[in-house]
């Protein structure tokens, strides 16, 4: 069955999103589960172009579309789902750097929530299982310019004083 709903997955994934929006709460939880249920699922390369596709985020670069802030929360929410999942192989993940300049970008947000879900999801690719910090910072410098990548190395490094499981992953240590 995975590999059956891979297929249909940008669809899915943009219509389950979208009906999201239009709908009250109850349709509303029940789209956050089945994102949820499809994020552990579904193949992470394919989980991860759909997203960016919702996003709009193009095949050569991560510029997003400018979607409303709900979809940008439920995709941060997902992808946050995908590097728990993907634990270290995320340094090795073919849209990891689209995904990082994505919740980079959206560290920037009008939105708190969203803002506030991209710093959790980047965190817990910084000090996810089995992550360097330094292969961490390798892939931070791939995937951003050098004014973001600032900015993204000074939140870590204010989020994991206030973290032990920063501290105790050296980002304080990095240049």
């Amino acid at each position: 069955m995975r590999k059956s709903l891979d297929l249909e997955l940008d669809m899915i994934v943009s219509t389950l999103i979208k009906k999201g929006l239009e709908s009250g709460s109850f349709i509303g939880t029940h789209v956050t589960e089945v994102l949820e249920t499809i994020c552990e699922c579904c193949s992470e390369n394919r989980v991860a172009t759909a997203l960016l596709g919702v996003l709009g985020a193009t095949k050569s670069t991560a510029a997003i579309a400018n979607p409303a802030p709900a979809i940008k929360l439920r995709a941060v929410n997902c992808f946050d789902k995908l590097i728990q999942r993907l634990g270290a192989r995320f340094l090795s993940f073919k849209d990891g750097d689209k995904v990082v300049a994505v919740l980079a970008a959206f560290l920037s947000e009008g939105s708190l929530e969203v803002r506030t879900a991209a710093k959790k999801a980047l965190m817990s690719a910084a000090i996810g299982k089995a992550v360097s910090p330094i292969d961490f910072d390798r892939l931070l410098q791939r995937a951003l310019n050098e004014a973001t990548y600032a900015k993204v190395k000074t939140m870590l490094a204010k989020e994991a004083s206030e973290s032990p499981f920063g501290q105790s992953k050296g980002w304080l240590c990095l240049p």
